[in-house]
C-alpha cells in the first residue's frame, strides 16, 4: 500500500497581487461591476508579446487600438506578462471586474543599468 502525504500548504499571494487587489477594489467602489474588463496596452518595443495566465494573446502591436478584452478567462486576479528577447520582462496583475484600464509599458534592454532607464 502506498501513501502521498504532503506537508505543503496552499500558495501564498505575493504582497503585490494583495496591493493590486486593494487598489482595484477601491477603484470598483460598491457598485455591482460585471466581469468583462478591458485593458490597452502601449509598448516599446511594439513587437513584444502579450501573455494572459501564460497563454501568448499576440505582441503589443496587434492589440494596438483595440485593446485587450478580458471577459472569458474567469473572475479574479489574472497576470499579465509583456516579454521580448533581450529585454527585462514586465510582469503585473489585473482583475477585469468592470475595470478599464491603459498602460505604457517601456521595456528594459538586459544589459542597461536602472539608473540608464528612460
Amino acid at each position: 500500500m502506498l501513501a502521498l502525504l504532503s506537508c505543503a500548504g496552499p500558495p501564498s499571494e505575493s504582497p503585490s497581487v494583495g496591493q493590486a487587489r486593494a487598489v482595484l477594489h477601491r477603484a470598483q467602489g460598491s457598485g455591482a461591476a460585471d466581469r468583462t474588463g478591458q485593458l490597452w496596452l502601449r509598448c516599446s518595443p511594439e513587437d513584444a508579446g502579450v501573455w494572459v495566465d501564460g497563454i501568448s494573446r499576440g505582441s503589443c502591436q496587434q492589440l494596438a487600438g483595440r485593446g485587450l478584452t478580458l471577459e472569458a478567462v474567469g473572475g479574479g486576479m489574472h497576470r499579465v506578462d509583456v516579454k521580448k528577447d533581450g529585454f527585462w520582462p514586465y510582469v503585473t496583475y489585473y482583475d477585469p471586474d468592470g475595470v478599464k484600464a491603459a498602460l505604457t509599458i517601456r521595456l528594459r534592454p538586459l544589459g542597461q543599468s536602472e539608473g540608464e532607464a528612460r
